[in-house]
């Protein structure tokens, strides 16, 4: 049951949850932490503008012959209660890549470089940064091309850049010729995927303008633009941009 509650000046919501048990669960904490989260993402889909999760607080209505004997507590459940309590109640360790200086994440050759390129992923050219580590990744790619290959794609996916051709090249210039064959199936897989995009916005302009071609026969012959709107899936705001402008040319 939802309540809408007071905590001192502030206003909240508290939610009960009752479970009626007839005999002991020894997993009922885990049940009731799963439940309570449940019931935190439904509340934050049903109010996304809050700006803090609701109280729950979990009850166990227990009307069995027996005592209860099962654990009341989520820590119960771990081998180290004590541990578990610290790394569930701790704040998450962050690792912030901004914070770390070039030069010490450059020292790690396998962890340090993908930190290092997603470090400079934002940035409006890139293939500096990729020079820059150019022996880090020659060094990577004779162990490991699949490695390369997993930073190559999310240098061209998630990047900025507009010259994937480019930073397509300087991976290849700096791996093996092993890795350099990888990298090639990669450029025509995103070639491919490029051209079915163009496909794909091309036929949806084609469409758009089909339709405002529809509209302004069907403004011309007096229908109204409520019909023509429901005919064409045009917005009426569209439509009457295509009136105005038919009424200018004429």
């Amino acid at each position: 049951m939802l309540f809408s509650v007071n905590f001192g000046e502030e206003k909240g919501y508290f939610y009960l949850q009752v479970e009626h048990q007839s005999k002991p669960d020894y997993w009922m904490p885990f049940r009731l932490y799963k439940y309570m989260l449940r019931i935190c993402d439904k509340h934050l889909k049903k109010y996304p503008k809050v700006k803090h999760l609701p109280f729950v607080y979990p009850m166990i209505f227990y009307a069995g012959p027996e005592k209860y004997t099962a654990p009341l507590d989520l820590w119960s459940l771990f081998d180290d209660p004590f541990l578990a309590k610290q790394i569930y109640n701790d704040p998450f360790q962050l690792i912030e890549v901004q914070k770390i200086e070039d030069e010490e994440l450059r020292k790690r050759a396998w962890s340090g470089v993908m930190e290092y390129v997603m470090k400079k992923i934002f940035a409006r050219d890139i293939l500096p940064f990729l020079q820059s580590i150019r022996p880090l990744l020659r060094e990577i790619s004779e162990k490991d091309s699949n490695y390369i290959i997993d930073i190559l794609w999310y240098t061209v996916k998630a990047g900025e850049s507009e010259r994937a051709e480019e930073i397509i090249e300087a991976f290849k210039e700096a791996v093996t010729e092993e890795g350099r064959r990888d990298i090639m199936t990669i450029a025509d897989r995103l070639i491919e995927k490029g051209i079915q995009q163009g496909i794909e916005q091309g036929m949806q302009q084609g469409m758009q303008q089909g339709m405002q071609q529809v509209a302004l026969n069907m403004l011309n012959i007096g229908e109204g633009i409520l019909f023509i709107s429901k005919a064409t899936g045009l917005t009426e705001t569209e439509i009457k941009k295509l009136q105005n402008s038919r009424t200018k040319n004429h």
